[in-house]
């Protein structure tokens, strides 16, 4: 002990020392603890950063090498799209080709019985050229007339006259030259015997419904009317198209008793009108 100081106060300022000692190694150990937890909190944050870091590099290869792979895709839908719009425009070019040649041989097919129309016209014209030999003008009827054809009345004029009207050609003006008269003549009867030996190479029957009062059968056309008024215009088939075409079938509203026509012109005159 020291001198002069009580013995409680050295024991406290012992004690004091002592937990200041136990205080500091205290403090000491927890600062230890402390730096270690917070190095291996350190330790571990950087770990799972890490572990992240890699992660996110991981999914970012991924997604580039996704996205390469979606480009390359890009591309080759580019290419197919491409390719089938050239396809396409080729089969459209195709396409639009047929159909010219489908034209062309749809107005060649329509051409076709208008060719033959036209040559059924210049047979008639060459026959009607053939009648216009046969006759030539009104001239002999004049000669008739005057007495300056007296000799011929009984010779090939009279011939051909009377073969004339067996036909019904009684009024078509015949040649002057008795050997004209002889050669139309003789024209004549061989048209006529080639008419009645003509074979026709098959025979289609049509019945045709209705009454008739008057008819006509010209340039391919069938044309009827009846006592009411009704007209009946036919288109009469060939052997390119073997079906009847009804071009009109109405009433005119009037009562015509006859009528003429000529079908290269669309035309139909009516001669005489009912008094009803």
């Amino acid at each position: 002990m020291e001198p002069g100081r009580p013995g409680w106060e050295k024991d406290l300022e012992r004690l004091r020392a002592e937990v200041l000692t136990q205080l500091k190694d205290w403090e000491d150990s927890q600062k230890v603890s402390i730096t270690k937890q917070l190095e291996s909190f350190r330790d571990n944050q950087a770990a799972e950063l890490q572990k992240d870091l890699d992660i996110c590099r991981r999914e970012r290869d991924e997604l580039f090498r996704e996205c390469q792979t979606l480009r390359a895709r890009e591309r080759q839908l580019s290419d197919d799209l491409n390719e089938t719009r050239l396809a396409f425009t080729r089969q459209t070019l195709d396409l639009q080709a047929d159909k010219a040649k489908l034209l062309e041989e749809l107005n060649t097919a329509r051409s076709a019985p208008l060719l033959h129309q036209i040559k059924l016209l210049e047979e008639l014209n060459a026959a009607r050229v053939t009648l216009a030999e046969m006759t030539a003008d009104m001239e002999d009827l004049k000669m008739l007339k005057s007495g300056r054809a007296g000799g011929l009345v009984n010779g090939p004029l009279k011939e051909l006259r009377d073969e004339l009207a067996k036909h019904g050609l009684s009024d078509a003006v015949v040649p002057q030259e008795p050997h004209a008269q002889v050669e139309a003549r003789e024209r004549l009867q061989e048209l006529q015997r080639r008419w009645q030996t003509l074979k026709w190479t098959s025979e289609e029957t049509y019945d045709i419904e209705g009454g008739c009062s008057a008819y006509e059968l010209v340039g391919g056309m069938f044309i009827k009317i009846d006592g009411e008024g009704n007209i009946l215009v036919l288109q009469l088939p060939t052997y390119r198209d073997p079906v009847y075409k009804v071009i009109a079938n109405r009433n005119l509203g009037i009562k015509p008793s006859g009528f003429t026509s000529d079908p290269g012109q669309d035309l139909i005159v009516f001669t005489e009108i009912s008094s009803e």
